[in-house]
């Protein structure tokens, strides 16, 4: 891990250091499990558990024709034999590639916490259901609460105070000096998934989804569903958020 590690906040030299260390984390998979790294990738960009894929049954299908009347008859073909040998066999790799999941899960959960500082397993082993996540190997919740514990967010006060918290370090954050616009960017990533993490959001507003549908109609534009205006004012907050906090005096590489 080339000397990566996982620190409470007390302990970090820099900030940005869970993604550092997640980085290199996923490096290392890609190197070492590169059967399992397709599996692995929600974990390194969402920290979510990685999962096989289950193989879709096939099943009969019903095709519309019409008879010579002008009425329509609905015909039920059969199963394709080809297809029944193919979900066989995907079945017999689906149990396979599990097991093999499971394994590396196993392996990466071990390599996690061996990066992990004292004091980080201290507060880990602190956590409510510590002894599940330690025999299951569940290493999503794990390095979401390496990441918690990481950006100083205690376990115990309320989901107001955490959010408040949370966004409290976003607003106050500005690029450092030294910080390249990479490590910027990793810092901002973090600090935004913090506050998700809560449940919050930092870049919605009902009064901006107002503001695209005007644009939209001023200009003569179809618009798009309310989901679609919540994506686009995300992205265009999030651009603008990360702009803001990046330092002026420092050049893009």
């Amino acid at each position: 891990m080339s000397g990566h590690v996982f620190q409470v906040h007390a302990e970090q030299r820099h900030k940005g250091q869970f993604q550092d260390t997640l980085d290199q984390l996923r490096l290392y998979g890609s190197v070492q499990h590169k059967k399992e790294i397709k599996a692995l990738k929600p974990l390194f960009t969402l920290l979510k558990k990685p999962e096989i894929p289950r193989p879709i049954r096939p099943t009969p299908k019903e095709i519309v024709l019409k008879t010579e009347s002008g009425d329509e008859e609905t015909i039920t073909t059969t199963i394709d034999e080809i297809d029944k040998v193919i979900y066989s066999e995907e079945i017999k790799q689906f149990v396979k590639d599990n097991k093999n999941l499971e394994s590396t899960t196993t392996s990466l959960y071990n390599i996690i916490w061996g990066q992990c500082s004292r004091l980080m397993k201290n507060r880990i082993m602190a956590m409510k259901d510590f002894s599940t996540v330690e025999e299951e190997c569940d290493i999503a919740t794990l390095l979401k609460e390496i990441r918690r514990i990481g950006n100083q967010m205690e376990q115990n006060i309320s989901i107001y105070d955490a959010l408040d918290s949370a966004k409290e370090a976003y607003y106050a954050y500005q690029q450092g000096e030294s910080d390249s616009p990479a490590q910027h960017l990793k810092t901002f990533k973090n600090l935004v998934e913090v506050t998700e993490y809560y449940g919050g959001n930092l870049f919605f507003d009902e009064k901006l989804i107002i503001h695209e549908k005007q644009i939209d109609l001023d200009q003569g534009k179809v618009g798009v569903s309310d989901d679609g205006y919540k994506g686009r004012l995300i992205q265009k907050m999030k651009a603008v958020g990360l702009l803001k906090r990046a330092n002026k005096k420092c050049t893009i590489d």
